[in-house]
């Protein structure tokens, strides 16, 4: 049977056993769907990412995630991931490449073992009606107390995500949402994330009690086989938007830059974080660049699955 090299890097950490794991095959010429789903269970991680050659001219390397049930079209952490374990094998210190995959072509950049990925562009879908909010709410738990005055939005960059504001981080670690609740909602309403956030209220350490930008979220995809997601990179951008239109943010009216950090993981005991800085026209987000540390967990081989 064929042997693939195999790689495990947690993204959006400086450190192993924290931030979100992915599953990375630098070179998966020949395998099939069947076997990168089979490889996807059998590691088990929220995604692992499947490396190919350029399918054309607009992209330098072809990517495709699987969830341990399903192909996804999108995946931030194992983008991070992905391009770690790529610039580790090629001996680039720092560099960018344009990445292709399902759900459209991403540039990323990196420099050392810090990776960061271009999000655009970034939409707005749809609020969510009142019915619709009540049910959201009720499968995640929440009191309509517990929730910031502000809509809950459908938002997206190609895998859209409702975006759910709560009142405190307090809450948020609190959230013990009802998986089988928010996979009928997502059959009936199509989005299957629901990225909850609150301010943070730790500082730019990571400390309690310091000041500075700082957001802390959630996010569920019970849909995908994902009950929570231990650092979700692929939301960021969104949230960016969220926050830029709904005033959560201070933003220039014009062009501009907003800068701020993300911390995920900590109710899993896996901490990790974002820096997103968003790129703003005409008081809008245009991108988002979304970038944090990788860790090589461990390297090894593999015989292709069963084809």
């Amino acid at each position: 049977m064929p042997r693939y090299r195999l790689f495990q890097v947690d993204a959006f950490t400086s450190v192993p056993w924290a931030g979100n794991p992915a599953g990375v095959v630098p070179r998966a010429e020949g395998l099939s769907d069947r076997q990168m789903q089979a490889i996807a269970r059998e590691l088990n991680n929220s995604e692992t990412v499947f490396l190919f050659p350029p399918r054309g001219p607009d992209h330098d390397v072809w990517v495709r995630f699987f969830t341990p049930n399903v192909e996804v079209p999108l995946c931030g952490h194992a983008t991070l991931a992905a391009h770690a374990v790529r610039s580790r094998l090629r001996g680039e210190e720092a560099g960018q490449a344009r990445q292709g995959a399902p759900g459209g072509v991403w540039r990323v950049r990196w420099e050392g073992s810090r990776v960061a990925m271009l999000q655009e562009p970034i939409w707005r879908d749809a609020e969510t009606s009142g019915e619709e909010r009540a049910r959201i709410l009720a499968a995640l738990g929440l009191k309509p107390e517990e929730v910031a005055d502000l809509p809950i939005d459908v938002m997206s960059n190609g895998r859209p995500k409702f975006i759910v504001p709560v009142r405190s981080e307090e809450i948020l670690r609190g959230l013990r949402p009802d998986s089988n609740a928010l996979v009928e909602l997502s059959r009936e309403l199509g989005p299957d994330g629901y990225l909850a956030f609150a301010p943070s209220d730790r500082g730019p350490g990571g400390e309690p009690g310091r000041g500075g930008l700082r957001f802390a979220a959630r996010v569920f995809v019970p849909a995908a086989g994902i009950p929570e997601d231990p650092f979700n990179g692929s939301g960021q951008g969104p949230l960016g938007a969220y926050l830029v239109r709904h005033g959560a943010v201070a933003a220039p009216a014009g062009d501009g830059v907003v800068a701020y950090t993300v911390e995920m993981g900590h109710a899993q005991g896996r901490p990790g974080e974002a820096s997103v800085e968003l790129r703003l026209e005409d008081g809008a987000v245009a991108r988002a660049w979304v970038g944090g540390d990788t860790a090589l967990v461990f390297e090894t081989e593999i015989e292709a699955p069963p084809a």
